[in-house]
């Protein structure tokens, strides 16, 4: 990273089954939707011993000692301005990490001796026990124990709160027809950006009561000063006729872009 770095904090991410799996913490100053809203801070010599450790690789794991890549882990590097500046995408399971922004494609022998994977095992281990330090979770069976709440996506948090608020929400719909709408949500600072789909079903009225409420929704989901979030869930209400409260919808979370 070309710019000192100030601080660090771990996320952990791809534990909801979402499809691709990212490969990256982050995009830019974009978290990956699939990564679960909870960030811990690295102190000083956390901070210093990653470093360090991410110094000393010899190519070896960052090649990775397994074919697959699916990372459970990662720290994001802020400088002075508390910007993104780089990050660090570590899977334990296939034994490998990927540093964020890469300059240079990563070298290893082509061989590999018994005694430099030996060596290699050693300094995955030590970087597991560092991370168990500042705190993150790391699963042993990690498509097993996933499904808990506390390991839900900003994505999935929305989606249950929007259904927990159906007689909220629908309360905004005073129209007599069933109505589905997709709502992209914006986090960027402080800013909470919600938009609608263009649905003629809904007045202008209807619209911003609705926008209101799941602006509260977000601001109890995700906030974060320097990485934005975005994702897509779904308002969805039957025909009154049937039922006056919101189905159960389905959601999905948006592709990040980014380079």
């Amino acid at each position: 990273m070309p710019e000192p770095v100030i601080r660090a904090e771990g996320v952990v991410f791809n534990l909801d089954g979402s499809k691709p799996v990212a490969t990256r913490i982050n995009h830019g100053q974009q978290l990956t939707p699939s990564a679960i809203p909870k960030f811990y801070p690295l102190n000083g010599q956390q901070l210093e011993a990653l470093l360090t450790w991410i110094r000393a690789d010899n190519g070896l794991l960052e090649v990775g000692l397994s074919k697959c890549f699916i990372p459970r882990h990662g720290f994001i590097f802020y400088n002075a301005n508390d910007e993104v500046i780089g990050s660090v995408s570590v899977c334990f399971e296939c034994e490998a990490f990927r540093r964020n922004p890469q300059k240079n494609s990563p070298s290893a022998p082509k061989r590999p001796t018994a005694k430099s994977i030996k060596k290699a095992m050693k300094r995955l281990e030590d970087l597991k026990q560092l991370t168990k330090s500042i705190g993150l979770p790391v699963l042993e069976n990690p498509d097993q124990n996933s499904r808990q709440p506390q390991f839900m996506t900003v994505n999935g948090r929305l989606q249950a709160k929007i259904d927990d608020g159906s007689e909220s929400l629908n309360a905004c719909m005073q129209s007599t027809v069933a109505v589905s709408s997709k709502v992209t949500v914006v986090w960027s600072g402080e800013r909470i950006n919600v938009s609608l789909g263009n649905n003629r079903q809904l007045s202008d009225s209807e619209n911003n009561c609705l926008k209101t409420k799941i602006r509260e929704l977000s601001a109890t989901v995700y906030q974060h000063a320097s990485l934005s979030m975005q994702t897509i869930v779904t308002v969805k209400r039957t025909s009154p006729s049937n039922s006056e409260t919101l189905t159960n919808p389905t959601s999905r979370p948006l592709t990040p872009t980014g380079p």
